[in-house]
């Protein structure tokens, strides 16, 4: 995914105003929790092939290193599309509280906390990937109280997230390219109070592509790298 020197195709409409989190979501004890049960593994997708290592990119954990497995386990987003995420986002992801779904190696989520969100989810139910998670959390120093996982599909997360008593700022959602996830995904979201009227949504898909559409949601802004595209969502105003 992300080929090297695609040029980059954006859709220009601007991402409205975003407020930041205001201090940490929920209680330290909250975050520090993890869901018990795990769930039956993700269909294997062909296009989820990355072996080798990631790096965060900016930020207090500049250079630390992100393990990805090999195989079709999990397809990290390229060091390339995260840059180009977190520039869009700018300065607002400071103090934010951020979800990370179908969270893989967590590269986006580390990437976010490094950045100064003040809280990140992830959600991640295959056991391997959650394996990997934890260990990149603990070999970046993220293994905070600034950080929950839950080991659950995202159906069965949201009412998990849901107890924590707020939207989240920013939604970034990844999951298989291929078997129809990312219409479910933003079906689940669409109408779920983890979705505020300042919350922005992420989704990453493939470039080719139409962006993805699922009301009440409106799409702001595309923008294509190579093969990947980004996506941002918001509810109406």
């Amino acid at each position: 995914m992300g080929c090297e020197g695609d040029d980059e195709a954006i859709i220009p409409e601007p991402i409205d105003a975003i407020n930041a989190a205001d201090g940490a979501f929920g209680g330290s004890d909250e975050w520090r929790k993890t869901a018990d049960d795990k769930v039956t593994t993700m269909p294997s997708d062909p296009s989820r092939r990355a072996p080798g290592k990631l790096r965060v990119i900016a930020g207090e954990l500049r250079g630390r290193r992100i393990k990805t497995p090999r195989g079709d386990l999990v397809r990290p987003t390229s060091d390339r599309v995260r840059e180009a995420l977190f520039d869009i986002l700018g300065a607002r992801i400071a103090g934010s509280v951020f979800l990370d779904a179908y969270a893989g190696t967590g590269a986006v989520g580390i990437e976010a906390l490094s950045r100064g969100a003040a809280n990140v989810a992830f959600v991640e139910h295959h056991p391997q990937a959650v394996a990997l998670l934890r260990a990149n959390l603990e070999s970046c120093g993220a293994a905070t109280e600034r950080v929950r996982i839950v080991e659950r599909d995202l159906a069965r997360a949201m009412p998990i997230l849901e107890e924590l008593g707020r939207p989240f700022d920013f939604l970034f959602v990844d999951p298989p390219y291929t078997g129809g996830e990312l219409d479910r995904a933003l079906r689940l979201l669409s109408r779920s109070p983890l979705v505020g009227g300042h919350s922005t949504i992420i989704a990453e898909h493939e470039a080719r592509l139409p962006a993805p559409h699922q009301e009440p949601l409106i799409l702001t802004r595309t923008a294509a790298y190579g093969r990947t595209a980004l996506s941002f969502l918001s509810r109406a105003r």
